[in-house]
């Protein structure tokens, strides 16, 4: 019984994948299921305006958030500026 939970964490887990891209003033994030894209982020979730990632990394770890959120069945995929502090997401302002 141990090894068939093993064997289908491993299952679930492999279904999510992030793909981290570079856009016109930073980077944005997409989330594919199954090789299904799910989610195409171009630009920071939970706050207001369209502003981009300010870089790479922090892109992923919003990305990685999103998976975990979605492999958790009580959760929402939606991130808040709370979230956003704790993971100390760089915001610039667009001029």
């Amino acid at each position: 019984m141990i090894i068939l939970s093993f064997v289908f964490l491993i299952l679930v887990s492999g279904r999510y994948h992030e793909r981290v891209f570079p856009s016109a003033n930073g980077w944005g994030y997409e989330i594919e299921y199954r090789d299904r894209v799910l989610i195409h982020q171009e630009f920071i979730p939970g706050i207001r305006g369209q502003i981009p990632f300010a870089s790479k990394e922090d892109a992923k770890k919003i990305a990685d958030l999103v998976i975990h959120k979605l492999k958790e069945s009580n959760k929402l995929p939606t991130v808040n500026f709370k979230e956003l502090e704790l993971l100390k997401i760089k915001i610039n302002e667009i001029k």
